[in-house]
């Protein structure tokens, strides 16, 4: 019985604590994220939507984004109640490192090939892209390498530190290799950010800019066709900057996108009555060009409300990891990589649907239909989500301890003025006389 009323005592605590995090979450970021589900939701319905039938059922894409969302939510819940202090450990960030640089040699030896590209792996009846899991893995690991590199002394092994560097390395080129370069490429921008806010030195940077380039190059000259398709995007986009043009080849669907946006307007042609989203104009309008279909129809004045949700995003991140940033430094860069990449992300979908990027296959957070996708930037929505609440459970904490202190020195100068004089511990308080 003793034990029984122990354990129910520990989880209502357990369950209190829950709920005063929950109520100090940053409802302005969660809402933001909302709007763009919302918009998500709409733009792919519209996308399946055709002249002729419209079906919804467990083969449409539609009714699969719905089912993604709701997964992605019960991983937001997850990543919300993880205890964070737990996650800063070397240990457990390896172990998953590893685990995603395994999955990532499984697909690359055993993937599925659509279009081209070993991005999907399946195992039983779940399909996932694992260049998703390490896009997360990765913004843990190099949050834990620069906390610690910028920790004590006796952590700041150059060894330790180029082993860490070469398993960074690693996961980014085995993502390239799939092949899924333009996810490999944003992925070592987002790392180069880390360094400059962290104040990595150059020479590891360095490193790892020719670590990749040679990659890159020994992939480039490798016999075969899995790298074809990234050599014609590179061509044409050199041919179109030396003609001064977009990266738009002739009645390509790059062409198309831009035409949607034409089409749209300054308000858009209305839901469900774009044209260009139909046939074969844009191919999987709903993935890879999504914004093209918002732009089309909810015009010009849509689209600029849709990315400026992603600014908001970016900017209540970096709020967040600043109040971690002399407290915290694995939180702080934590909640300035995740907040970064959904930014990151979105700004590079929007520049390929308007020609200035090569085409890839880029989706855009919260918006595109993707499953692991989804699922994996709700997860770190989750995490953003417990940073906010321990950052203003901890500003709660450091007012209640100011205020204590201000009592203590009002009551302790009142007793002095009065002809008392208060000791240290141990000692008794008496009158001065």
């Amino acid at each position: 019985m003793y034990f029984r009323g122990k354990s129910e005592i520990i989880m209502r605590r357990d369950e209190t604590k829950l709920r005063e995090k929950a109520l100090k979450a940053d409802y302005a970021l969660l809402l933001a994220v909302a709007v763009l589900l919302a918009i998500g939701i709409i733009s792919v319905f519209s996308a399946q939507h055709r002249a002729s039938v419209f079906s919804f059922g467990p083969s449409s894409s539609a009714y699969r984004h719905l089912l993604n969302i709701g997964i992605g939510l019960f991983a937001m819940i997850i990543a919300f109640c993880l205890p964070l202090k737990k996650l800063d450990n070397t240990v457990l960030i390896l172990f998953f490192s590893f685990a995603v640089i395994i999955l990532l040699f499984a697909v690359i030896l055993f993937g599925s090939n659509i279009n081209g590209a070993h991005r999907w792996l399946k195992i039983g009846f779940l399909n996932f892209q694992p260049s998703e899991l390490a896009k997360i893995v990765l913004i843990f690991y190099v949050s834990h390498y620069i906390r610690r590199k910028n920790s004590t002394v006796k952590e700041k092994n150059p060894k330790w530190s180029w082993g860490l560097l070469i398993i960074i390395g690693g996961i980014i080129a085995l993502v390239a290799i799939e092949p899924d370069v333009s996810t490999a490429l944003v992925l070592l921008l987002l790392i180069f950010v880390f360094f400059f806010v962290g104040n990595v030195p150059l020479k590891f940077s360095l490193v790892l800019i020719m670590c990749v380039l040679s990659i890159g190059l020994m992939l480039y000259l490798l016999p075969g066709s899995r790298f074809k398709h990234i050599d014609e995007r590179i061509k044409n986009y050199a041919i179109s900057i030396r003609r001064g043009e977009t990266a738009v080849p002739e009645n390509s669907q790059m062409q198309n996108s831009i035409l949607a946006f034409a089409n749209g307007g300054l308000f858009g042609r209305g839901l469900c009555k774009g044209e260009l989203k139909n046939g074969s104009f844009i191919p999987e309008v709903d993935r890879d060009l999504i914004i093209a279909a918002v732009g089309e129809e909810m015009g010009f004045v849509g689209t600029l409300f849709l990315m400026s949700l992603y600014f908001v995003i970016l900017v209540l991140g970096f709020k967040i990891a600043l109040f971690f940033e002399d407290k915290d430094r694995f939180l702080f860069f934590l909640a300035f990589g995740i907040s970064a990449n959904f930014f990151v992300f979105a700004i590079i979908h929007a520049f390929i649907s308007i020609g200035y990027l090569p085409a890839t296959g880029l989706v855009l957070p919260f918006v595109s239909y993707g499953g692991t996708s989804m699922v994996g930037n709700l997860f770190m929505l989750g995490i953003l989500l417990n940073i906010s609440a321990e950052s203003k459970i901890r500003q709660m904490n450091e007012n209640i301890i100011k205020k204590r202190e201000m009592i203590f020195l009002s009551t302790k100068s009142k007793l002095n003025s009065r002809g008392y004089y208060i000791r240290s511990a141990g000692q008794k308080t008496g009158n001065s006389s």
